[in-house]
């Protein structure tokens, strides 16, 4: 009874209540739901996000970091190995010359700095031979240098390797350096200390593009690197200590005046050494900020759309009805027998869609009434012009047999009285009518349409014997490749009746054919008069223009528009010109013919 009741209060509501009723069930209450859980989940991810990065952060820097670490430690290797400087180091020098060019004649640390420039600073070899001079890369331990810690402590390792925090007198900075004393790989005899230096730059750049402050701390508490360069080189504040005892993991520090979430990595650089830190420093307000924005963000998005989406809900209820009525009354005038309809609502919707269809099915009716009539009329306008065709066909085809039939006569007459060069004539000038007698408007391969340009090129120096010279020169390929019929001869005999018309000899007429890139391109050059500028902007205009229907002679402008038709506007007919020079004429075909 209940349910009765409500599908009758819903049925008595009007749409547009309807409607707004089904927004709020349907999208109001959801996206209040959703948006507040989305909210919350999206506060923990940015937590979760930040502490993910900086974590990612500490391991990038540790990567990063042991990368000149391990060179230094390979250096060392390869350096312990070096029976060359077992040799320099060892042996008792009498003069300097001597030492200077043992000098000269070692290059293991020089090239060892040469190919790491980027890692490493210096190489230096602190030895206790008296005999050898200071320089750049072997230092003489002297008692000052004897009693620094850093060097005892090397000493003391009997070739442990020990990363220590070296100061360099020259450089007038403290460097990160692997310090191990070396001996000999022949005589085991102690050699002296080596000193690799870290380039500092080298680990600042580590750290400078991290988002976050980070801190790179040795097993005494010295910064190493970090984003703030006064403390650099130098011992950790007394009040930060305590980072020098917690182990890796992420912890809650007051530093600086500040709150901050600390993510501590230790690692080992060497196992005469305790452990190193890499410390990014990652301020609470951050993270909070972060998560304030995401709320307030979200919070105003979702009541901007709400709004927004009630307000769009609105105005399409009213736009639907206003379309189905206007809809409804076109169909009332239809039906009514009014065939001037014409659509009248706009749009692709489904609406939309039908008023177009309206439109289409009554301009069929209207259109199915005059099919008939047009039909039956153009059928009788086509057998008329048939017929005239036909007629005109009978009439062009007398005079071409009969001339025909007499050339052959003259030909044989010529043949038998021996003068085979008129005969030869005779016959090139039959080939060619025989070829425009049987013309239809079919493709014919290349091979013929070149034999037939190679008979009217002889006809014309049979008749002009000294005017000029032609070359054919054609790809093999193009041999069997089809084209429409006579679009070649015209653009020859354009050369020679207009081109050459001024030249009593030394004329030249070229065609050459080749396929490249999917293109045929067949080109037609002479060295003629050429055409002056005001002409040939009127052969250019004239390509264009619609031939007239009586005559229908074959030429620039007939061959032009016929390949356009035939194979497209990608193809065509360029001319060029320079007058007094010559002119050149490019035809450009498909490939596949």
């Amino acid at each position: 009874m209940k349910k009765i009741l409500i599908f009758k209060w819903l049925n008595n509501l009007n749409i547009r209540k309807k409607l707004m009723l089904s927004y709020i069930l349907v999208v109001l209450l959801p996206v209040l739901l959703i948006g507040l859980v989305l909210t919350f989940s999206m506060q923990k991810m940015v937590t979760e996000r930040a502490m993910y990065e900086s974590r990612n952060s500490v391991d990038r820097v540790h990567a990063r970091l042991n990368a000149p670490l391990k060179l230094a430690q390979d250096l060392f290797a390869q350096f312990s190995m070096d029976t060359n400087l077992e040799d320099l180091v060892l042996e008792k020098y009498r003069t300097v010359d001597e030492v200077v060019d043992a000098y000269s004649g070692y290059s293991g640390i020089t090239n060892g700095v040469g190919s790491h420039i980027i890692e490493i600073q210096d190489i230096k070899l602190y030895t206790y031979n008296k005999s050898m001079l200071n320089s750049g890369q072997f230092i003489i331990v002297d008692d000052d240098l004897d009693g620094t810690p850093w060097l005892k402590r090397a000493r003391s390792l009997n070739g442990g390797i020990c990363w220590q925090v070296v100061y360099n007198s020259m450089r007038d900075s403290s460097l990160l350096s692997l310090t191990a004393q070396i001996k000999g790989p022949i005589q085991l005899k102690p050699l002296g200390v080596l000193v690799v230096s870290i380039n500092q730059s080298c680990i600042t750049s580590i750290i400078k593009d991290e988002p976050y402050e980070t801190i790179i701390l040795d097993d005494t508490g010295i910064v190493l690197a970090s984003k703030n360069t006064q403390i650099v080189g130098k011992k950790l504040d007394s009040k930060y200590r305590d980072l020098l005892n917690i182990s890796s993991g992420i912890y809650e520090i007051n530093y600086e005046n500040k709150t901050l979430k600390a993510i501590v990595k230790t690692f080992l650089p060497g196992i005469c050494n305790k452990e190193f830190r890499i410390i990014s420093l990652v301020p609470i307000s951050a993270i909070t900020d972060k998560v304030n924005n995401t709320f307030r963000l979200g919070f105003f998005m979702m009541m901007i759309s709400l709004m927004l989406a009630a307000a769009l809900f609105s105005f399409f209820s009213n736009v639907i009805s206003k379309r189905v009525k206007s809809m409804s009354s076109d169909m009332h005038t239809v039906a009514l027998g009014n065939f001037d309809y014409s659509p009248s609502i706009e749009g692709d919707d489904e609406i939309g869609q039908l008023s177009r269809d309206l439109g289409v099915m009554v301009k069929s009716i209207k259109d199915l009434v005059h099919e008939v009539y047009e039909v039956n009329l153009q059928k009788n306008q086509l057998a008329v012009r048939q017929r005239e065709i036909k007629l005109k066909m009978l009439a062009s085809q007398i005079n071409p047999h009969f001339l025909f039939n007499a050339l052959e006569a003259i030909r044989m007459r010529a043949y038998c009285n021996g003068d085979n060069e008129v005969a030869e004539v005779i016959m090139l000038l039959g080939k060619i009518m025989r070829k425009n007698l049987e013309l239809e408007n079919e493709l014919v391969v290349f091979s013929d349409e070149i034999d037939l340009v190679k008979s009217y090129l002889e006809i014309q120096k049979f008749r002009f014997t000294s005017r000029f010279n032609y070359k054919l020169d054609y790809d093999n390929e193009l041999e069997n490749y089809k084209l429409l019929p006579l679009i070649i001869q015209p653009i020859i005999e354009n050369a020679v009746v207009h081109g050459l018309k001024f030249m009593e000899e030394g004329g030249e007429i070229s065609l050459t054919a080749e396929k490249n890139c999917g293109i045929v391109r067949i080109i037609v050059e002479d060295n003629g008069s050429g055409i002056d500028e005001e002409r040939f902007q009127f052969v250019i205009n004239n390509l264009n223009e619609v031939e007239d229907s009586v005559g229908q002679r074959i030429g620039l402008r007939n061959v032009y528009q016929r390949i356009k038709l035939f194979y497209g506007e990608n193809y065509g007919m360029t001319i060029s010109s320079t007058f007094g020079k010559g002119t050149r004429v490019e035809i450009t075909l498909p490939g596949e013919g």
